[in-house]
């Protein structure tokens, strides 16, 4: 219950939790939101974390979607950068290393937060409320690999320690059994409906 020992087990937690999502090939990415504050007079806005962008928007002045454009189009637009205002459009400047910068146009003349929704990067825990991206009837296992862990330290435990690694595994198999007949029966709906429509089309060309 110390934040030590709570430090330790949350790191413990994400060690197995990058086991698990290497063991299986699961994305290390996951849906999220960001917020990019604009700051007057500067036309950059960056946000680490992100491997890829898939929408910013104003919810504040203009209320929709910021349109994509390249450097290229700003450029022409304003080689100076002398055009400001409230930001319209928006392109990616650099992406390096999950770390985005975009440049806005026209350049913002006040402070404003413009949303937006990426794919984020990374796969640590680090909220209370953070849960792993696999299905929950199986997140009792990364306890077990955790239990494992810390009954390893103790001499007198490592029987124990052995038994939960046992169970580990035993639920690692069971949710790579899970995840691969998940993924087969979508496979098999979506056959069937093609060679429904395979066979309507068929009838079709022959009436």
């Amino acid at each position: 219950t110390s934040p030590d020992q709570r430090t330790r087990v949350r790191a413990g937690l994400n060690d197995r939790y990058r086991e698990v999502q290497s063991s299986l090939g699961l994305s290390r990415t996951r849906r999220s939101s960001k917020t990019f504050t604009t700051a007057i007079g500067t036309a950059t806005v960056s946000a680490t974390g992100v491997s890829a962008l898939e929408t910013l928007y104003d919810t504040t002045v203009r209320k929709r979607p910021l349109d994509e454009v390249s450097m290229v189009w700003i450029r022409e637009r304003d080689a100076a950068g002398a055009v400001t205002g409230t930001p319209e459009v928006y392109a990616i400047e650099t992406h390096t290393n999950d770390a985005i910068t975009l440049r806005l146009f026209p350049i913002p003349t006040a402070v404003q937060a413009l949303s937006a929704d990426v794919i984020a990067s990374g796969t640590d825990m680090t909220e209370a409320d953070d849960a792993p991206s696999f299905p929950s009837d199986f997140h009792d296992l990364l306890v077990h690999g955790v239990l494992a862990d810390e009954n390893l330290k103790i001499e007198k435990a490592r029987p124990l320690a052995q038994i939960e690694e046992q169970k580990f595994e035993k639920r690692l198999s069971e949710l790579r059994l899970h995840l691969a007949r998940t993924a087969w029966l979508s496979r098999q709906t979506t056959d069937r409906e093609t060679m429904r429509g395979g066979r309507r089309g068929s009838s079709e060309t022959l009436v």
